[in-house]
């Protein structure tokens, strides 16, 4: 998966927007990258376990397959290499994650990631209850307190791009919100911040484009 610095810089917004609530009123920019350092410290931490679960998975495939040819029974081999097959997919899956955070951690110490970053928080500090207010209209059975709130934060971060920053294509601010919902939230994460972005579009009046 590509990973430019925008990118980069809305997934790292979506991890620290809680930490950053509770720092003061008008949190510095250094404290703002030493909460970006923390979440790259956390999401190194993610992939090294990952990592181990990924040699797990290989080493469970590696048996199994091996468990394939000393069975006489056809139903047995497919079971078993099916199985096999499994983990096999699911270390590509590890890896994938893993390669996908440590480009995260990468761009993460870039200056204008950083600077991205920074950005994207102080306009929901500034414009907060406007941000809320738009996302609870456009929630139905939820509020923001109820939400999962890695779904939540990355709804705040897209409805605040949506609302000010107009020269980004509002597609790729919901798919990217979406994405990231996927990749750290439930099974559910991702329908639920499409569905809830798509009404936040509309209760702002703007067009998907």
């Amino acid at each position: 998966m590509f990973m430019n610095a925008r990118h980069a810089a809305r997934e790292l917004a979506v991890l620290i927007l809680n930490e950053s609530r509770i720092l003061k009123k008008e949190p510095t920019k250094l404290e703002v990258y030493e909460l970006i350092e923390q979440a790259v410290r956390l999401i190194t931490a993610e992939a090294e376990s990952l990592l181990s679960e990924a040699k797990g998975e290989l080493h469970k495939a590696d048996d199994q397959l091996m468990e394939s040819g000393f069975l006489s029974n056809t139903v047995s081999i497919k079971e078993a290499l099916a199985n096999s097959l499994h983990s096999t997919t699911r270390v590509v899956e590890l890896m994938s994650y893993c390669n996908q955070w440590a480009l995260l951690c990468t761009l993460g110490m870039k200056h204008e990631v950083r600077d991205f970053t920074v950005k994207l928080l102080e306009l929901y500090r500034k414009n907060s209850s406007l941000v809320d207010e738009k996302i609870q209209t456009s929630v139905e059975g939820w509020t923001l307190e109820t939400m999962y709130s890695l779904d939540r934060n990355a709804i705040t971060i897209a409805t605040v791009e949506l609302l000010y920053e107009n020269e980004i294509s509002h597609r790729i601010i919901i798919d990217e919100a979406i994405e990231v919902a996927k990749k750290y939230g439930s099974e559910e994460s991702g329908s639920f911040v499409n569905g809830v972005l798509n009404r936040v579009l509309k209760t702002i009046g703007l067009d998907i484009a």
